[in-house]
C-alpha cells in the first residue's frame, strides 16, 4: 500500500514540475523583444493572439511600439500605467476589521464623467457598498496601489476619504459585510 501512495505522489509531483516548466517557457528571457519571445513561445501562445492583443492595447492607448535599431519593443503609456495600477488596486483586508468604516464621498464635475465612472468601477470592484449616489462605504481600506492610482490619475482632487468610528443603524452594514458586532461604547450619536 505504501508503494502505491509513493507512485501516486510521484505522478502528482511530475505533473506539477511539468506545469512549472511550461510556465517558465512562457516567461520572456532578459532583453528579449516581445516579438522574439512570441516566436519562441508560439506553440504555447499563438502569434495571432499576441498580435491581436498588442494591436487592441495600442488602439486603446495603453501601449506604443518603439522601433530602435531594427528592434521593436512595447512601452506602456501613461494611460497604460494607470490601467495596470487600476488592475492592482484592491482592499487591504489582511489584518481583519479594525472596527472603523471607510467612507468615500466624491463630487466630480460633469466634464470628468469618464473619471467618475472609473472611480465607481474601482469601488464596486472592491465591494464597497453604495450608501447614497456618491457615498460608498467599506470596513476595509484601499491598498497602496489603489491610493497610488487615485494620486496618479488626479482623481484624489474630487474625493474625500473618512474613517468613521461609529454609525447609526450599522447592523445592516455588518450583515452585508459578514462582520460581528463590536462592543458598544458609552457615547451616543
Amino acid at each position: 500500500m505504501k508503494k502505491r501512495k509513493n507512485n501516486q505522489s510521484n505522478k502528482v509531483l511530475e505533473e506539477i514540475l511539468g506545469f512549472l516548466n511550461d510556465g517558465f517557457k512562457m516567461l520572456p528571457a532578459p532583453f528579449e523583444t516581445p516579438y522574439a519571445w512570441i516566436r519562441r513561445a508560439g506553440s504555447i501562445y499563438p502569434h495571432k493572439n499576441y498580435y491581436n492583443t498588442v494591436r487592441a492595447a495600442q488602439a486603446r492607448g495603453y501601449v506604443k511600439i518603439k522601433t530602435s535599431k531594427g528592434q521593436q519593443t512595447l512601452q506602456l503609456t501613461k494611460k497604460g500605467q494607470l490601467r495596470v495600477l487600476f488592475g492592482k488596486a484592491g482592499i487591504d483586508d489582511s489584518t481583519g476589521w479594525d472596527g472603523r468604516w471607510r467612507v468615500f464621498i466624491f463630487d466630480f464635475p460633469e466634464s470628468s464623467r469618464v473619471d467618475r465612472n472609473m472611480f465607481r468601477k474601482l469601488l464596486k470592484k472592491n465591494k464597497f457598498f453604495r450608501l447614497q449616489h456618491s457615498v460608498y462605504i467599506s470596513p476595509y481600506s484601499l491598498n497602496h496601489e489603489a491610493v497610488e492610482y487615485l494620486r496618479e490619475s488626479k482623481l484624489i482632487d474630487y474625493i474625500r476619504i473618512m474613517r468613521v468610528d461609529e454609525m447609526d443603524y450599522e447592523q445592516d452594514l455588518l450583515k452585508k459585510f459578514h462582520l460581528k458586532a463590536r462592543k458598544k461604547s458609552d457615547k451616543k450619536l
